[in-house]
């Protein structure tokens, strides 16, 4: 049985701070890439993410788990 994952938990300082990290062609919010990261090939299930970020080192990684550790938001690493 899933966890019930709150929405609304990205805020626009949220996404500022994730800019600041990895540079804003990193952080994906617009619909076409939220659609493609919100399903797998394993079932027609879709879970749109709030936010896709595309870390490209462990610093920039560690940072953003810092952020989303300290404000309870869920990841889900791909």
């Amino acid at each position: 049985m899933g966890a019930i994952v709150e929405k609304g938990l990205i805020t626009a300082a949220h996404l500022e701070k994730f800019k600041s990290i990895i540079g804003e062609a990193y952080v994906l919010a617009d619909e076409e890439n939220l659609n493609h990261y919100g399903h797998d090939e394993t079932e027609r299930l879709l879970f749109l993410p709030e936010v896709v970020l595309k870390p490209r080192t462990a610093e920039e990684i560690s940072a953003i788990m810092s952020i989303c550790n300290q404000d309870r938001i869920p990841v889900t690493p791909r």
